[in-house]
């Protein structure tokens, strides 16, 4: 990837892409630097500032992670995933009314995750998926899409985010 801002330092989604790349390896602050790089170049890029929000999320800065989605969602509102993830904030913030209105504007601009969200490959996650939040079908139904997204890599790490949200 720094190959790819070498060649093109102008290109706002080389550096969005390289953030993605950060982010994965754990370099959360490398990330957060490329998508402010992102953002400068083209602050209309909405995926930036949902990356952005994530790499914060990851941190545990909710109120910068919510102000991200926010931007996101103003540049693009049909943006479900950055509804989703603001949900996300949200309810990590105690917000459950906040977070089922963006999980329900989320499933209803992405209608698909419903869908997917009935899926499950073991026992095991479908008995995650159903107790790592009890809140409304649509919460469930959101987390349990975004659980199997990264239960291949970051299984602990989502418990964990789940045991601390309120009940």
């Amino acid at each position: 990837m720094d190959k790819a801002v070498r060649f093109d330092p102008h290109n706002a989604l080389v550096y969005n892409n390289r953030g993605l790349v950060k982010r994965g390896r754990g370099d959360l602050q490398g990330a957060i630097a490329d998508y402010d790089k992102a953002i400068a170049i083209n602050p209309r890029l909405a995926e930036a500032y949902s990356n952005r929000g994530n790499a914060r999320q990851d941190r545990g800065d909710l109120e910068m992670s919510i102000a991200d989605y926010e931007s996101a969602i103003k540049i693009d509102p049909l943006f479900a995933k950055a509804h989703g993830n603001r949900g996300l904030a949200r309810l990590f913030q105690g917000d459950k009314a906040g977070a089922e209105m963006d999980f329900a504007e989320c499933l209803r601009l992405e209608p698909k995750l419903k869908t997917l969200a009935g899926r499950t490959n073991s026992e095991s996650e479908a008995q995650a998926c159903g107790q790592a939040i009890r809140f409304s079908n649509q919460v469930t139904t959101y987390l349990c899409q975004l659980w199997r997204l990264t239960a291949s890599k970051k299984r602990n790490s989502f418990r964990a985010r789940a045991s601390c949200v309120p009940r």
